[in-house]
């Protein structure tokens, strides 16, 4: 069986569990009570639009007028119907032989956990055109549909499941575009794309759980008769044995620490909320009562605000009334501080015929829900008022849970944990759709590229190894011959220069170094001849001024120019022969230097250059015959190699 993906969700075809066939026909489960048959198998549906048409205000109750109680203590104007069984005259009425029926089981069903779990289908998750995330759920199923095939499918989105049953034809399966149409989802933003993690089953338990009408928590009151108030209701710790007896009737007690089944929010760790509490299952729906004697008192606080917060933030109470005057419990809704709680029902027990009564008020906006109390509402058969009990709170809640209060609250909820598993499973199969393109990538990239690197490296390798070795031995044979004749040749040109260079260059170094010690001493001398004159001017100088002072001024300046030009004369001419030696002695080195020079460069240039031709000329030619034929074998190689991979690949 195969559910056909269009273009926009998925691409890949996989098989599947998902199909459904003809909408299912709504049926109303009928609970027969003990030792009696049912009158009729109407539905739920039928009997409340007969009793709309001849609307009887005692047998669904009449509507008074309630003070409703606001949460600041501030009382308000408020209604609720109170239905006390009482008839008049002809009207229909109700009696303990009627059957009494869950409504709407069909619905109301955990399809999830009933027609999917752990049965192979499909789910989706995707974005619609306002990119409001959702989920798809099909499955291909014969049951509940006398062995037909069908699909059913659930749209989970922020304003609660959608249920539909569609046909199935096995020629012409359904696709997931085609499914949402049905749903009026004709275009989405993102997706539908399937999610293959089976972890999300237990997500979409959860999610499930969160629509309500599926398993219940009822609070239980204790109530005294002298009592007026939720604050003495919630104070009560010692109880009465028909107190007692009436919570085994309606289920089991179990110790909470460990507990593993449905909680009802209570702490089943730490027994933060008391040790044991009261559990039962009725027609596949678990219900968890929150007994008020049952969750820990606090001797400081008057309110109770730890029992109160549970029992207070149930939509259904059951309110155990011990008094008197049994047929008119003085109990009114006004007594209890809440807005959350719609229905009350009041149950009082009878020691002198031991019997049960019941009364129960239904907050106006509350549509009407079945089924009827009996005329007169007393009960002495236990188990036919548990059942009757029990059907009358779940179709209660049932029929209140769409109120504007609970549906806001629960589309806060809902769309919190659908944003969180979209965010969750698309980015995983972004992971896993990375994971596997690589995978593929590498498998037959590598595959493909082993089998066309064969055939076509040995085609390409013969064919164009031999076109080009011909075409570039010649090429770069005489390339490389010239350019490594004249680079040799200049290479070994300077070698031998520079060698002959130094020889006979070390030869005339000793004169060089003559000269340039002569040299050294020249100029010492001058320098000192310089200072000396200078030093004898000074002194010829002081002399004079001496020679004036005691002979006469002119006969010693006489003397001191005449001493002074006698020595300048003297170092000027010795300073011009050093220069002269000096000079004829450079110009004969740079003479020989250049001589020998050219005469052994020209002998060894020859000598060498025919040498070393031959020498370098075969072998480099060789060497370079391998380097570019490997060269262009490997460029022409990886260029067909290539070239063929891509065409191929």
């Amino acid at each position: 069986m195969f559910l056909v993906r269009s273009k926009s969700c998925i691409t890949r075809k996989r098989k599947s569990t998902i199909s459904t066939a003809k909408a299912a026909t709504r049926r109303s489960y009928l609970i027969y009570q003990n030792g009696f048959r049912p009158r009729c198998a109407s539905s739920p549906a039928s009997d409340l639009t007969g009793r709309r048409d001849v609307f009887s205000r005692r047998q669904y109750g009449s509507v008074e007028q309630l003070n409703a109680v606001e949460g600041d203590g501030t009382q308000t104007a408020g209604r609720f119907r109170v239905e006390t069984g009482d008839i008049d005259g002809d009207e229909i009425s109700s009696t303990v032989n009627s059957p009494v029926h869950l409504e709407n089981p069909e619905f109301q069903t955990r399809w999830y956990f009933k027609y999917f779990l752990g049965k192979l289908h499909q789910n989706y998750v995707g974005t619609d055109i306002d990119r409001e995330p959702f989920l798809l759920s099909v499955v291909v199923t014969d049951a509940n549909n006398h062995n037909v095939q069908q699909y059913r499918t659930i749209l989970w989105c922020k304003t609660g499941a959608k249920k539909i049953a569609l046909p199935y034809n096995q020629s012409k399966p359904q696709t997931v575009k085609g499914i949402l149409s049905h749903f009026n989802i004709n275009k989405t933003e993102k997706g539908p794309t399937e999610v293959f993690d089976s972890e999300i089953q237990k997500e979409l338990l959860v999610l499930e759980e969160q629509e309500g009408s599926v398993n219940f928590k009822f609070g239980v009151i204790y109530a005294k008769e002298s009592q007026v108030s939720d604050d003495e209701f919630y104070s009560n710790e010692e109880t009465t044995d028909s107190f007692s007896s009436f919570l085994h009737l309606l289920g089991s007690f179990v110790s909470l620490k460990g507990w593993e089944k449905f909680k009802g929010g209570l702490d089943v760790k730490s027994n933060a909320t008391g040790t044991e509490s009261v559990y039962t299952v009725y027609e596949g729906h678990e219900i968890m009562f929150h007994v008020s004697t049952l969750l820990p008192i606090s001797k400081e606080n008057l309110q109770q605000v730890e029992r109160k917060r549970h029992i207070g933030n149930d939509i259904v109470n059951i309110v155990f009334y011990e008094c008197d005057k049994v047929d008119s419990p003085s109990f009114k809704p006004s007594m209890m501080k809440t807005r959350f709680t719609h229905i009350f029902a009041v149950v009082v027990y009878c020691t002198q015929d031991n019997s049960y009564r019941l009364v129960v008020f239904s907050e106006e906006s509350v549509p009407l829900f079945g089924p009827p109390l009996p005329s007169p509402p007393t009960f002495y058969n236990h188990q036919e008022f548990r059942d009757f009990l029990l059907v009358k709170l779940i179709n209660g809640e049932k029929a209140a849970i769409n109120n504007p209060l609970f549906a806001q609250k629960r589309e806060r909820t809902l769309e919190m944990l659908i944003k969180n598993l979209y965010q969750v499973y698309m980015s995983e199969i972004n992971k896993y759709d990375y994971q596997y393109d690589n995978q593929y990538d590498d498998q037959y990239d590598n595959q493909y590229d082993h089998q066309y690197d064969d055939q076509y490296h040995d085609q390409y390798d013969n064919q164009y190894d031999d076109q080009y070795d011909d075409q570039y031995d010649d090429q770069y044979d005489n390339q490389y011959d010239d350019q490594y004749d004249d680079q040799y040749d200049d290479q070994y040109d300077d070698h031998y220069d520079n060698q002959y260079d130094d020889q006979y260059d070390n030869q005339y170094d000793m004169t060089s170094m003559m000269i340039s010690m002569m040299t050294s001493m020249m100029t010492s001398m001058i320098i000192s001849m310089m200072i000396s004159m200078m030093t004898s001017m000074m002194i010829s100088m002081i002399t004079s001024m001496m020679t004036i002072m005691i002979i006469s001024m002119m006969t010693s300046m006489i003397i001191s120019m005449m001493t002074s030009m006698i020595i300048s004369m003297m170092i000027s001419m010795m300073t011009s022969m050093m220069i002269s030696m000096m000079t004829s002695m450079m110009t004969s080195i740079i003479s020989y230097d250049n001589q020998y020079d050219d005469q052994y460069d020209n002998q060894y240039d020859d000598q060498y250059d025919n040498q070393y031709d031959d020498q370098y000329d075969d072998p480099y030619d060789d060497q370079y015959d391998d380097q570019y034929d490997n060269q262009y074998d490997d460029q022409y190689d990886n260029q067909y190699d290539d070239q063929y991979h891509d065409h191929y690949d």
